[in-house]
């Protein structure tokens, strides 16, 4: 847990500028055992995040025809998470794994030479799901055969927070990111078998 206290304003900015916000909750927890002594085992574990924080911006005043600064909400949210089964047979062996990711946050999408605008900040969405399951099979001493199937999806989606233009000034970047929006999905199917007989000493 850590909040405002353990936060200090950048050295890369004016001393004026107030100390940015900052607080953040993280927790994670891990559990496994036995389902059946010496046969079947099973473990879990889960991270999450809860964050809030703010990131420097600047907004124009063209009444003043000044840029001030300030911080705008910077929040995230996140989670990590994986379960596994395995059994522990003399001849056949199986095993059953799950991860998944869930994360929001809210960032600036100027450029480095610039400084961005509150308008300028974008939200993204990350979601990730695998399944894997998996068949080792050893009928004699000699051989043994190992069989795998995964299957994942990976979700993105990153979208502007105002509907603008992008204004670029030599200060300062303002109004909605040019690269907005944008959406990534892909599943993927793998089966890989491994036969493997040893043949003499």
């Amino acid at each position: 847990f850590r909040d405002d206290a353990w936060q200090a304003a950048s050295p890369l900015v004016a001393d004026d500028t107030a100390t940015p916000p900052f607080n953040r909750q993280q927790m994670s927890v891990t559990y496994g055992g036995p389902l059946r002594r010496d046969r079947l085992f099973w473990f879990a574990a889960g991270e999450f995040r809860h964050q809030d924080g703010g990131i420097l911006v600047g907004t124009r005043d063209p009444a003043a025809r000044t840029i001030p600064r300030g911080f705008a909400d910077a929040p995230l949210r996140d989670g990590l998470w994986s379960m596994r089964v395995d059994s522990a047979g003399q001849a056949n062996r199986l095993k059953l794994r799950y991860a998944g990711q869930w994360a929001t946050d809210t960032s600036s999408s100027a450029g480095e030479r610039a400084m961005g605008s509150a308008t300028q900040r974008q939200e993204a969405m990350n979601r990730y799901h695998s399944v894997l399951g998996g068949w080792t099979m050893a009928p004699s001493g000699s051989f043994v055969n190992d069989l795998s199937v995964s299957v994942s999806t990976f979700y993105n989606r990153t979208l502007p927070l105002t509907q603008q233009p992008q204004l670029t000034f030599p200060s300062l970047v303002d109004g909605a990111s040019f690269r907005m929006p944008q959406e990534t999905l892909q599943t993927r199917l793998q089966i890989v078998d491994s036969a493997t007989r040893i043949r003499g000493a």
